[in-house]
């Protein structure tokens, strides 16, 4: 405000009066200290108590005549607090605007550098952060640890994993009309919360097109990661979004990023498995296929894992490679083997995937179906030339897993593949051994039937017999000693 040279010279001259230069330190201290100074400190304290008190209530009368007494509205109690702010943190709207319209600074800050808006967004009072950004509220200043209102709005979600679907779920919600209305007023577009959200990560998490394609505009940076590492371009890719995606592409997004996971867009898109046009879109991208996560899943791992043979198909066509190993040593013929994808299977096979190849416990594509009991995978993985009396680490055979699945069938399968039906494991337990030791009565009389010894031991001595008395199995019994078990 601009006085006039004649009210300057008036102000000069009060200002002289009340505080007149000769004053000593220790005067003014003393004049302070006065019973009269005090009473009127305490007076002007209660005020503000009382302004602050009603604004959180939402009592406009009772702020009215607080103000009628001359209280500054932007003034702080004892703990810090301003009245616009109280109002705003208990969502008295109506409080915010008789605040507002009375002249309280819409950006004043508390004890702590808090605002009314940044309090009003960690609150997700919409309607009051409206009322704010309307009224002129600094979108970008920043709280006592450095956050602003937009890094509070997004630090209200996070990624949990699920072990189960071993994908990322959210936690929590964004508001994203919040989100929305401080980038318009000009808050930071790449602004982080507390776990990394961004407002495109965010945006993008919930499927918004519209908004991405906006931020982005408005120079959003489509490779920050946000929570988990995780970009907007994984977000689009998990959810199946394929223009966000095309617009995230466009924008220069980083195809091959990882998250904390390891994990590419192309490997959680092929994860969910039922947006082929996505994975498609990223291969054409350049997506590389040979991609591996920290458990050591390639793209063309996942989609066996998963049972997409579309996928499967789409990965060995770009170059995947087939006995691509994860850390546990597997591929994706394992993988397929275990999961009974006799299509994928086939097609890896058809593409020259070693059939015996072994983990690192030394399971191989044969033992892991007989472990299942999938005795059609079996037999593909036989007619192509699987070792039937290949051994793991432990010696165990893929009739040794079949016998304690319990699988007759698996059982009849590999027999007619000429598997060693008395073969041993480390302990040297054999086949029936194992099975009787499971209960699994169909399994033992297959067995028996094809001419398993009814009297071998193990190391320590245990008999099909013996074991099958202990456990009180009188049909197992008589299966035994019928076989001439004793």
């Amino acid at each position: 405000m601009r006085f006039p040279d004649r009210a300057l010279v008036i102000v000069a001259a009060v200002i002289a009066l009340l505080w007149p230069p000769s004053e000593s330190a220790a005067q003014r201290n003393k004049r302070r200290a006065s019973p009269s100074a005090r009473t009127q400190q305490t007076s002007d304290t209660a005020i503000v108590v009382s302004l602050v008190q009603a604004a959180r209530e939402g009592r406009t009368d009772t702020m009215q005549t607080v103000l009628d007494q001359g209280v500054d509205l932007n003034a702080r109690d004892p703990q810090g607090r301003v009245a616009l702010i109280a109002a705003a943190t208990e969502g008295q709207h109506e409080a915010v605007q008789w605040l507002l319209s009375k002249g309280a600074d819409a950006s004043a800050k508390d004890q702590q550098g808090t605002t009314a808006l940044i309090t009003a967004v960690a609150k997700d009072r919409t309607a009051i952060v409206q009322t704010l950004l309307a009224s002129g509220a600094d979108v970008n200043v920043r709280d006592a640890k450095g956050k602003t209102a937009l890094a509070g709005a997004l630090s209200l979600i996070s990624h949990v994993y699920n072990p189960t679907l071993r994908l990322f779920e959210k936690k929590g919600q964004v508001n994203l009309t919040i989100v929305d209305a401080l980038i318009a007023k000009g808050a930071d577009p790449n602004t982080q919360g507390e776990r990394g959200w961004t407002a495109l990560t965010s945006t993008a998490r919930e499927g918004r097109t519209e908004m991405v394609v906006n931020l982005l505009s408005k120079g959003a940076n489509p490779n920050l990661p946000g929570d988990q590492e995780r970009t907007a371009l994984m977000e689009a890719a998990a959810g199946g979004h394929a223009d966000m995606l095309r617009a995230l592409l466009a924008k220069g997004a980083a195809v091959n990023t990882k998250d904390q996971l390891g994990r590419t867009p192309l490997i959680e898109a092929t994860l969910i498995g039922t947006y082929p046009d996505i994975v498609q879109a990223l291969v054409d991208a350049g997506a590389d296929v040979n991609a591996q996560d920290k458990q050591g899943w390639t793209p063309l791992i996942v989609a066996a894992l998963r049972g997409h043979a579309n996928l499967s198909s789409l990965f060995l066509a770009k170059g995947a490679r087939v006995d691509a190993r994860d850390t546990l040593g597997g591929t994706a013929l394992m993988v397929a083997a275990a999961w009974q994808r006799n299509d994928i299977v086939k097609a890896l096979l058809d593409q020259g995937a070693n059939v015996n190849a072994q983990d690192t416990l030394g399971r191989s594509p044969l033992m892991l179906a007989a472990e299942k009991g999938y005795a059609d995978t079996a037999q593909g993985l036989l007619t192509r030339g699987a070792n039937v009396n290949l051994k793991d680490r432990m010696s165990r055979a893929a009739l040794t897993f079949a016998a304690a699945q319990g699988s007759a069938e698996a059982i009849r399968v590999l027999l007619g593949r000429g598997a060693d039906i008395n073969t041993r494991d480390r302990v040297s337990r054999t086949p029936l051994l194992v099975a009787v030791l499971q209960g699994h009565a169909e399994a033992v009389q297959t067995l028996l039937t094809g001419g398993a010894d009814p009297n071998a031991e193990s190391r320590t001595g245990e008999s099909a017999l013996r074991a099958a008395r202990q456990r009180g199995d009188s049909a197992i019994v008589r299966m035994l000693e019928e076989a001439g078990a004793r």
